[in-house]
């Protein structure tokens, strides 16, 4: 898991779907499905219902995805602090 997976979740949580999450982080919708899958693989967990158009977050991806979202304050709070 890192950063970068972790900003993928949290932007698809507050997005919507991937092609959005793609389009506000500047990457391919192919870049962060292959994210997601590799932080699914790394949690052995799924995080999505892919059932739907466009995929859902299942309710433990939810869970994780406000988990991801307060680490990410963190993060922002670390960066600041420094600055």
């Amino acid at each position: 898991m890192n950063i970068r997976q972790l900003k993928s979740l949290v932007t698809f949580f507050k997005e919507g779907s991937f092609a959005a999450a793609a389009e506000k982080l500047g990457l391919s919708h192919s870049a962060i499905s292959v994210q997601m899958q590799q932080l699914e693989e790394e949690l052995a967990a799924e995080l999505f219902d892919r059932t739907s158009r466009p995929a859902r977050l299942t309710p433990l991806g939810l869970t994780i995805a406000n988990q991801a979202a307060k680490t990410l304050e963190q993060f922002q709070l670390i960066e600041k602090t420094a600055a």
